[in-house]
C-alpha cells in the first residue's frame, strides 16, 4: 500500500496493464481538500482509463457541498449526491461478493449498522451525503428497499470495476492520530476489507462476476410474457460501454 501519486496519472500509457496499480483507494471527505481538486482537475479523465484497464476504483463518501457528483466517471455511468444520511445500510445485493460474512442486523439480517467513537450526532451514521441519482450501476446498499438512496454501487467499465460508497468506515484515527474503532465498526471492517482484497484480485485477473444493473426507481419494468428487439450494431463496442447490459 502506498500513497497515490499526485503529480501524474495512475498509469502510464502504452505499459502493460498488468504494471499498473491493482486498487485506488480514494478516501473519505477528501473533496475538501485542495490537493484533491488539483489531481482531479488534470488527472480525473485518466481514471476511468484506469478502470478499463482492469483496475479497481473505491470512492468513499464526500460531500455533496464540494463534490455533488464523481468527476471521473465513465460516459456510460452517472450519480449525484445529496445531503442526507442514515443510521443503516439495507442490504440489495446479498449475494455480492463484498458482503460475505459481513455483520448484519434486523430480524431477517438485511441490514448493516456500526457506530463511530464520538459523541457527535454523526455517531451512528452508515450513510453519509448518499446518493439519489444513478445510471448504469447495481445497488449493492442502500437508505431504503427501492434504492432510492444507494449507499454502495457498483460500475463496470471495459476489464475493470469501480465502487462508489457513501460511507466513512475508514475513518478510524481521531485528530491526535489514535485509533478509536469501536468493536461494531472493527467486526464490520475486518470483513469488508478482507473481501475488498479478494475482490481487488479478481478484477485484476478479468474473474467478477457480471453486475446486475438496478434500475432507477420508477423505471418501467417488462411483465412478464413482454418481448423487446434489439438491434446491436456493433456488439463489441456496446459490450465495453455497457458491461453488464450486454
Amino acid at each position: 500500500m502506498q500513497p497515490l501519486p499526485l503529480d501524474r496519472a495512475p498509469f502510464t500509457a502504452g505499459e502493460d496493464p498488468e504494471s499498473d496499480v491493482d486498487l485506488i483507494f480514494i478516501g473519505s471527505f477528501v473533496s475538501s481538500r485542495p490537493e484533491y481538486a488539483a489531481y482531479m482537475a488534470q488527472f480525473g479523465d485518466s481514471l476511468d482509463d484506469y478502470i478499463d484497464r482492469a483496475g479497481l476504483l473505491v470512492q468513499m463518501a464526500q460531500a455533496d457541498q464540494t463534490e455533488p457528483a464523481p468527476p471521473f466517471l465513465p460516459d456510460t455511468q452517472d450519480a449525484v449526491r445529496v445531503d442526507t444520511d442514515f443510521e443503516e445500510a439495507i442490504i440489495l445485493s446479498p449475494e455480492h461478493p463484498l458482503l460475505q460474512g459481513i455483520p448484519t442486523s434486523g430480524a431477517s439480517g438485511d441490514r448493516i449498522d456500526y457506530t463511530f467513537d464520538s459523541g457527535a450526532f454523526w455517531s451512528d451514521l452508515v450513510g453519509w451525503e448518499v446518493f439519489n441519482l444513478f445510471f448504469g450501476f447495481e445497488v449493492i446498499l442502500s437508505g431504503d428497499d427501492d434504492a432510492r438512496f444507494p449507499i454502495l454501487m457498483e460500475g463496470a467499465y471495459g476489464q475493470g470495476r469501480f465502487l462508489l460508497a457513501a460511507m466513512a468506515f475508514d475513518k478510524i484515527f481521531d485528530q491526535f492520530g489514535v485509533d478509536r474503532t469501536t468493536e461494531s465498526l472493527g467486526a464490520f471492517n475486518t470483513a469488508f476489507f478482507a473481501n475488498l482484497y479478494d475482490y481487488t484480485k479478481a478484477v485484476s485477473d478479468r474473474a467478477t462476476p457480471p453486475i446486475t444493473i438496478t434500475p432507477q426507481p420508477g423505471d418501467s419494468a417488462l411483465e412478464d410474457g413482454a418481448w423487446t428487439i434489439v438491434l446491436l450494431p456493433d456488439t463489441q463496442i456496446y459490450s465495453q460501454n455497457f458491461p453488464g447490459m450486454y
